[in-house]
């Protein structure tokens, strides 16, 4: 298996995953989805099922951090710029714009 990395968008799996990095037992990059705004703002207080097209797009966005030489094995956090488009995109769909910071 030819296997760049991980997602997690559950609060205990992304505990378990930090856990394994401070014990050195991480095996693979990891994006903690279950921490991104996207994540919370919407699946968790709607159930929309928003966290499986919000975990694509994040694991997208992990094949492009992946293109480094220089990843560590560690839990990252989803960037900023990536999940603020997400957020965005969602509240414009259902008819809310927003002109500054999510």
């Amino acid at each position: 298996m030819n296997l760049m990395g991980i997602c997690e968008e559950t609060t205990t799996g992304v505990a378990r995953l930090k856990k394994k990095y401070q014990n050195n037992q991480l095996r693979y990059p990891a994006v903690a989805i279950n921490d991104a705004k996207s994540k919370y703002l919407f699946d968790n207080r709607y159930g929309t099922g928003q966290s499986t097209w919000a975990s694509i797009m994040h694991l997208t966005s992990l094949h492009y951090i992946l293109s480094s030489d220089n990843l560590e094995n560690k839990v990252y956090q989803v960037p900023d710029e990536i999940d603020e488009m997400i957020v965005r995109e969602k509240l414009r769909v259902e008819g809310i714009e927003i002109n500054g910071e999510v």
